[in-house]
């Protein structure tokens, strides 16, 4: 039975049709202004829960 469902979906019309993406498209990156003095901007990496 799996072969015949993996079989028919490339060959189904509306499936192939409706078939959306499930993943997000990348999107651009957006550039970020320099700080204009020290402590403007802070960044910080953290791990874990």
């Amino acid at each position: 039975m799996k072969q015949s469902i993996i079989q028919y979906i490339p060959s189904c019309l509306p499936c192939q049709q409706y078939n959306i993406s499930r993943t997000k498209k990348p999107g651009r990156l957006q550039p970020i202004p320099p700080p204009e003095g020290p402590f403007q901007l802070i960044g910080m990496d953290y791990c874990g829960p």
